[in-house]
């Protein structure tokens, strides 16, 4: 059995070491925090000082360039656009059901991946 003297003994040092541990904590937040208001900078201040705009716009779906631009393919009835020139030449190049069952897996597997 423990005397009741050295149970507060105990619940005092243990009391004395939560309390350097917390304000140690407390020191290294207020570090931190001073550290990282030194270093940043407000988002108004960058709109006032910089000359670009705080948003943009993707155009991943708006057609830019006229469809002559554009190499066809037919794939299982579809009509599959590709624009890049090299592709298309490489993809010339193949034997037709060789180049069929290469754009057939590509977007229509990747077709199916995307529905839920």
């Amino acid at each position: 059995m423990v005397s009741p003297e050295y149970k507060l003994h105990i619940e005092c040092t243990f009391d004395a070491f939560s309390k350097k541990v917390m304000r140690s904590e407390a020191r290294t937040c207020r570090k931190t925090i001073t550290r990282k208001q030194q270093r940043e900078i407000s988002f108004e201040y960058l709109l006032e000082e910089t000359s670009f705009e705080a948003s943009s716009l993707d155009d991943y779906f708006v057609v830019q360039h006229t469809l002559d631009s554009y190499t066809e393919f037919y794939v299982k009835g579809k009509a599959v656009l590709i624009e890049s020139e090299r592709l298309a030449s490489a993809l010339m190049k193949l034997p037709e059901w060789k180049r069929d069952m290469l754009l057939s897996m590509f977007f229509w597997a990747s077709r199916k991946r995307k529905s839920p």
